[in-house]
């Protein structure tokens, strides 16, 4: 649930709370191995960024809630008991008859 955590982060603008090194530091190594340096983080800048875009997106109310259950999905999908009842939806198969 990390990248909640820091959507939410974002969103009430809690730079301390996104700017967790140890997360960073364990996303890096998922992503690159041992490659990732502990070193990482983002800037200033890319925090304003961020934090304009979600304001931006918070102003469309669809797009807003397209984004956060896009991202719990996400999430739920990663977990193995939702993952093996849904077999077909993890791989990028055809989604069910009657599904939404």
């Amino acid at each position: 649930m990390r990248c909640l955590e820091k959507f939410q982060a974002v969103v009430i603008k809690d730079r301390k709370a996104f700017q967790d090194p140890n997360t960073f530091y364990q996303l890096a190594k998922q992503e690159f191995g041992p490659l990732a340096e502990e070193g990482i983080g983002v800037s200033h800048a890319q925090m304003d960024i961020l934090e304009y875009l979600v304001e931006r997106i918070q102003q469309r109310p669809v797009f807003y809630q397209s984004l956060t259950l896009a991202l719990l999905y996400q999430e739920i999908g990663k977990l193995t008991d939702y993952s093996a009842s849904f077999p077909r939806w993890g791989s990028g198969g055809p989604m069910p008859s009657g599904a939404p």
